[in-house]
């Protein structure tokens, strides 16, 4: 599973004013990483110790660790820590580019190593909801990349929230990880119900409907979807939940099938659709 960096910047401008607002910023930093844990992400990469994250003046996350009641935040946090960003033999891609600047939306450049390791491992990054990054103000970074004395621009998430988990960036990202968790179904596929309407394109449907129960990953076919013959795409509808509308393009009729899948997230279920379409369009 891909392993996320620690976004340096978010602890760099607009400093926490008080103790409770550090209790605050660390205890969602904490909270966001136990909402990954169910995507498989163990492990928060840093490049320096916590000694070097100055969360308010003269107050570091060392500082905060080393307080007796801050216990089980410290042990969670030293459990979910790996240095450094990258491993001296993967550094050779570092060296792509020959600078690398963050723009924020109000075009301010700063360095910012965290988020491009992060785009150059194609993962993510985590930071505090403090500062240049607090709530929704850059949840989708614009990077600006210097190569062969020209400019390119590029995109990575930094997460700094439990909430933007849902952000379609990551939603996305997380579905094409092949390692993603996912839980299976426990039916026996001649088991899992096939429910379907009569109507002239009933046979087709089934037909698919029993291909497809044999997945793990389906747990019935709840019913058929409105036709629509001059649609091409295999996947119609991916929901939030754990349904999934399929359209049957290899028929005339343009029929298609509603799905209950095993998914327990929005990004489970769209690591689902990715694997239907890969296995059962043909």
């Amino acid at each position: 599973m891909i392993e996320p960096c620690f976004n340096e910047l978010s602890t760099k401008h607009h400093l926490c004013n008080t103790r409770e607002e550090v209790d605050s910023c660390v205890t969602t930093f904490v909270n966001l990483l136990k909402e990954l844990e169910q995507f498989g992400v163990k492990r928060l990469r840093y490049e320096g110790y916590f000694s070097d994250i100055t969360l308010q003046n003269g107050y570091t996350l060392c500082d905060y660790c080393n307080i007796p009641q801050n216990k089980n935040h410290r042990e969670f946090l030293y459990s979910h820590m790996r240095r450094p960003y990258m491993n001296e033999e993967e550094e050779e891609p570092f060296y792509t580019y020959s600078d690398y600047k963050f723009v924020t939306k109000d075009k301010q450049r700063f360095d910012c190593i965290g988020l491009y390791v992060s785009y150059i491992t194609k993962s993510f990054s985590i930071g505090f909801n403090m500062g240049l990054f607090k709530d929704d103000r850059h949840i989708n970074c614009n990077l600006s990349l210097i190569r062969d004395n020209k400019e390119q621009t590029a995109t990575v998430c930094c997460l700094t929230l439990p909430r933007h988990i849902d952000t379609d960036s990551f939603v996305e990202l997380m579905s094409e990880q092949k390692d993603l968790p996912v839980p299976s179904c426990e039916i026996r596929p001649q088991d899992k119900k096939i429910r379907l309407p009569k109507h002239h394109g009933k046979d087709e449907c089934e037909a698919h409907a029993k291909k497809l129960v044999k997945c793990k990953y389906v747990r019935e076919i709840l019913n058929s979807i409105d036709f629509a013959p001059s649609e091409k795409n295999y996947i119609h509808k991916v929901h939030d939940d754990n349904i999934i509308e399929i359209r049957l393009t290899k028929t005339k009729g343009g029929f298609g099938l509603c799905v209950s899948t095993t998914a327990n997230n929005r990004i489970q279920n769209h690591w689902i659709a990715k694997y239907l379409k890969n296995n059962f369009e043909k």
